[in-house]
């Protein structure tokens, strides 16, 4: 059964974080328009946009131009890769809704009001999401660090006071890495201890997600349990390369296969990677 890569950013407990709108000048883009739905297609993305969010041409401009950037950057991290999908759709919705990425398609919800992972999204799009969470997640969260963007300006952005500047200044968050900030979760009290610490399991993530007490409580769980699995995968790819892993990614993931080794490789991590 395909897994659904969930934004999980559930219920209004997250509309306390802010997007920052791009103030770069974007290309002007040719839209059609049907059904209250506006779309382009544009050098293997297709956009569509709600027309009550996107009725101004700049700002489907900039929309526009912010995935395509994403994407982009999603193929050069896959560079000399054979994409499971070659064309990506992104849907960018109005309403209340959840984020979700699937093969080949990502449905936004919140659209920089939120912030959101966008190279995250495309590298799983691109990649297919029919493997196990921890290495969706994990290798989408690694791929977009390697192309500039960190899961602490956006899924982790309400967790940044755990590995804030010296004197209390809070980091942005460009040069935090996946690892830096799994071992802080994991040398936190709250985040070592209770429901929250069973993220760093790298198990079923949906599962996880559903056994918090609130919608916070889920927003947290979600945003370690990336970050673990990211961190998980930066070491992995240091000890034996990221196109070790890329290749098990693309051969379907079948665990059967590294039943003996996973758990040693996670086990290291753990001992090696977060307390080092």
């Amino acid at each position: 059964m395909k897994r659904i890569g969930l934004t999980i950013l559930i219920l209004m407990t997250a509309i306390f974080l802010f997007g920052c709108n791009s103030t770069e000048e974007a290309k002007n883009y040719t839209y059609t328009q049907e059904n209250g739905v506006y779309r382009v297609q544009e050098e293997g993305l297709v956009i569509e946009m709600d027309e009550q969010a996107f009725a101004d041409q700049g700002e489907r401009d900039r929309a526009t131009s912010q995935l395509l950037q994403a994407l982009e950057k999603a193929k050069t991290f896959l560079t000399g890769r054979q994409a499971a999908q070659t064309q990506v759709q992104c849907r960018l919705l109005s309403g209340d809704g959840v984020s979700q990425v699937r093969d080949g398609e990502v449905d936004i919800y919140y659209y920089d009001t939120i912030p959101q992972p966008y190279v995250n999204y495309m590298v799983q799009a691109l990649l297919g999401t029919d493997v196990p969470d921890f290495l969706r997640e994990g290798v989408a969260a690694y791929g977009a660090q390697q192309m500039g963007e960190s899961l602490a300006d956006s899924y982790a952005q309400a967790l940044q006071p755990l590995w804030a500047q010296q004197e209390g200044e809070e980091s942005s968050g460009s040069h935090v890495t996946l690892t830096d900030m799994a071992k802080a979760l994991a040398a936190d009290e709250k985040f070592a201890s209770g429901s929250l610490a069973e993220a760093k399991e790298l198990g079923d993530m949906l599962a996880g997600i559903s056994e918090q007490a609130d919608g916070e409580e889920a927003q947290n769980y979600h945003a370690a349990y990336c970050i673990y699995a990211g961190s998980f995968i930066e070491y992995w790819a240091e000890q034996q390369g990221i196109d070790t892993i890329l290749d098990w990614y693309e051969e379907g993931a079948d665990e059967s296969a590294m039943e003996e080794s996973l758990p040693l490789l996670m086990a290291s991590w753990r001992q090696e990677g977060l307390n080092s």
